[in-house]
């Protein structure tokens, strides 16, 4: 049997993780199996199991590409801001485009990531934290009690409410 190039093994992983995302998004985590991922990728079930562990690692890998698009997409952004305003403006409304552009990816992320038990902790949880996000900012800022150095303690998360509008809440994760 003729070796597979890694050129081929990459594709493999890439198309695995294409489908896998348009799975996730239209079925969410819960109701998506391992063989429709398989049958969206044009691959047997097996050949999932060559470069995932799990349904679990898969969606971990999925929105671990998620997270680094759009942090290679912001610290560019966010860096060409003149000052702090300028900055939150951007890191702000980019969040917000991703939500419209990907937005089925995220209600996935919020409604059943976000709420699952092992969430908290999870390699996922600190993705969403932005950690390592460099902003550029220099300037401890104070919000609420404690002082937070924006370089190492900025996140805010959109949620949707039980009503179904959608409004913004705003924390402090700090390393």
């Amino acid at each position: 049997m003729p070796a597979i190039s890694p050129q081929r093994m990459r594709d493999r992983y890439d198309g695995i993780l294409a489908a896998a995302t348009r799975v996730f998004a239209e079925k969410g985590y819960s109701s998506a199996s391992i063989t429709d991922i398989a049958q969206a990728a044009d691959i047997s079930d097996g050949l999932i199991y060559k470069y995932f562990e799990n349904k679990r690692d898969l969606l971990e890998n999925v929105l671990k590409h998620f997270y680094e698009r759009i942090i290679a997409d912001l610290e560019p952004k966010v860096s060409k801001g003149r000052n702090f305003e300028d900055k939150l403006y951007v890191l702000v409304s980019e969040h917000l485009h991703v939500f419209v552009a990907d937005i089925d990816l995220c209600r996935l992320f919020i409604s059943e990531v976000r709420t699952a038990s092992d969430y908290r902790g999870s390699l996922i949880q600190q993705l969403n934290a932005l950690r390592g996000f460099n902003t550029g900012w220099s300037t401890p800022l104070s919000y609420g009690p404690g002082a937070h150095d924006p370089n190492r303690c900025f996140t805010y998360t959109v949620d949707n409410a039980p009503n179904g509008t959608w409004h913004t809440m705003t924390g402090w994760i700090c390393s």
